[in-house]
């Protein structure tokens, strides 16, 4: 899955996907450019960073955040950024998931 020389790439862009995420909740929050934007890399983060030893674990973690997401509005005055920066991170972490999972379906549906 992850392209070799690239892991390095993916990495750096998950980490900024991650830091704008946070800029992004508490600046500017429900912007669909940056929706877009973080849904982008973490399409790119999906193909070239995640691989095959780090499946499991990267869809496991990614399910985990997007369940745990909606809890946090249940925090008095700061839940409300953290919902934000939450909804940036699952613009991001969703699609990469996607990917990954459909990589993974692909090659075991190959594999039998």
């Amino acid at each position: 899955m992850a392209a070799k020389g690239m892991e390095k790439y993916g990495h750096w862009l998950f980490l900024l996907g991650v830091a704008l995420a946070v800029v992004l909740g508490f600046a500017m929050p429900d912007k669909s450019w940056a929706m877009g934007l973080l849904a982008l890399l973490g399409l790119i983060v999906g193909l070239v960073n995640i691989t095959a030893t780090e499946v499991k674990d990267f869809l496991i973690a990614a399910i985990a955040l997007i369940v745990a997401a909606g809890s946090f509005a249940l925090l008095p005055v700061v839940g409300t950024y953290i919902i934000n920066i939450m909804k940036y991170l699952l613009a991001m972490v969703a699609p990469a998931a996607t990917i990954v999972a459909l990589v993974q379906i692909w090659k075991l549906a190959k594999s039998k």
